[in-house]
């Protein structure tokens, strides 16, 4: 096989597993991300992954090859309108909606290493102190196994702490770590369950939520995948639950299940009572 049909093969494969479409503009992403690969497994080119592959490959392998295929550019409080709008107006709302602070049900999905669960999980311990409530826990998956270890961990090297997080969540919720690293709390680290899963391919998904934060996941996919998952999600939301997009992605043309409302020039869509019941 050439280089090309490499390229192709590879990119089919990744979609066929995540979702995640590589495109003739981006390919030169994923030839650098399998040159890394086949340094990581002193292989001696694309080719012997490609072989591997069609062997069936190992579980570490394939492992592997799903985590050099994701895209895990985020950030802590990224776009900070978004997090304006949950601290003013959506986390108040299901604290009212909901009965309580500690009752409401979220669920972070593609979390990352970390940065969009912890940052909402500063939020409602903030809002918790407001209001003299306990934060509830919240769910946060990712279909990358090695971006999950690294969440887990909660260490963010200094690069990682500046961007998004104010000078006054680094004093209360970190503490410096070894070389120029900084540990985010126990305490903080608890508030989030991490678990691995995948949107296409996973039998059963969890819920109902209350709150569902689905943000820059379904740029990376073809329109009949990302119907196919905001229609698997719709089914974990309960009815009137909210469900929040990046601020680059959008609900038209994809489900009629949701309405939406602008809010603080942020896209809320919330689950159709009536729609749920009908399904």
């Amino acid at each position: 096989m050439n280089s090309k049909e490499i390229l192709t093969y590879f990119s089919k494969w990744i979609e066929s597993e995540t979702g995640i479409i590589y495109q003739e503009h981006n390919l030169y992403q994923l030839q650098d991300r399998l040159d890394q690969l086949v340094r990581h497994f002193k292989l001696e080119s694309p080719i012997d992954l490609w072989k591997k592959v069609e062997a069936g490959g190992g579980s570490e392998f394939r492992t592997k090859l799903i985590d050099i295929s994701t895209n895990n550019e985020t950030s802590f409080f990224r776009d900070a309108k978004f997090f304006e709008c949950l601290e003013r107006t959506v986390l108040p709302g299901l604290v009212k909606d909901c009965g309580g602070l500690a009752n409401i049900k979220i669920w972070s999905v593609a979390s990352s290493s970390g940065q969009e669960p912890y940052s909402l999980a500063m939020l409602l311990v903030e809002l918790g102190k407001k209001i003299n409530q306990l934060p509830p826990k919240i769910m946060a998956t990712d279909i990358s196994e090695g971006i999950l270890a690294k969440a887990t961990a909660g260490i963010y090297s200094e690069i990682e702490m500046g961007r998004g997080l104010s000078e006054e969540r680094r004093k209360n919720y970190f503490k410096p770590d070894n070389s120029n690293t900084w540990l985010l709390n126990a305490d903080m680290r608890a508030l989030v369950n991490l678990k691995k899963l995948n949107l296409i391919s996973q039998n059963s998904l969890p819920g109902p939520f209350d709150l569902i934060l689905c943000r820059n996941v379904l740029i990376y996919q073809k329109v009949e995948a990302k119907v196919q998952i905001i229609n698997r999600l719709s089914g974990c939301l309960r009815p009137e639950g909210i469900f929040l997009m990046g601020s680059g992605e959008s609900m038209i043309g994809l489900s009629n299940e949701f309405r939406q409302v602008l809010t603080d020039g942020v896209a809320i869509y919330s689950r159709k009572e009536t729609e749920k019941k009908s399904a």
